[in-house]
């Protein structure tokens, strides 16, 4: 467990704004208030990012917890919300693979935040989410993805052939 002053990703005001109040022990019980899964998830893709210090030992591994924990939460919100909220959901974490950290994550550590939408999921949003918006999304991402990658292959090639 993290006791946070400031995070890199989300903004403060979000982290206060979506925080899940938890009452901890007994006479009198302690209010923590535990960041909501999908704005950990950013987090942990900033962190590595920006902190070299997290590319090394357990960042990553935290960063991979972190794609299971929204990938529970999103299947509670659908189980107790509903299919538009889970979708909301599932943009949020579309957008963290898409943009900011995301390309960098997945790029250099294969990380991948759209393994939170599992089929099962996606079958029970339903609707023109799943048979439409969603492939769209998915689509768009993986293209992307293959540019990345090809981006990275060339700047490694490029520092070997400085470096030889």
């Amino acid at each position: 467990m993290d006791f946070l002053r400031t995070i890199i990703g989300p903004s403060n005001e979000d982290v206060r704004r979506l925080a899940v109040p938890v009452q901890v022990g007994s006479a009198p019980p302690i209010t923590l208030h535990v960041m909501h899964p999908l704005l950990c998830l950013a987090s942990r893709l900033h962190n590595l990012k920006a902190l070299e210090a997290k590319r090394k030992g357990n960042g990553p591994m935290q960063a991979q917890w972190s794609i299971a924990i929204a990938k529970a939460y999103i299947a509670d919100v659908m189980k107790k919300r509903g299919a538009e909220q889970a979708a909301k959901a599932c943009r949020m974490v579309a957008e963290q693979a898409e943009y900011q950290a995301g390309p960098f994550c997945y790029v250099e550590f294969g990380l991948d935040p759209l393994e939170a939408m599992s089929t099962d999921l996606l079958e029970a949003i339903g609707g023109k989410f799943a048979a439409e918006e969603w492939p769209r999304t998915a689509e768009r991402i993986d293209g992307k993805r293959i540019r990345w990658k090809a981006i990275a292959a060339r700047r490694a090639e490029r520092a070997g052939s400085r470096a030889a």
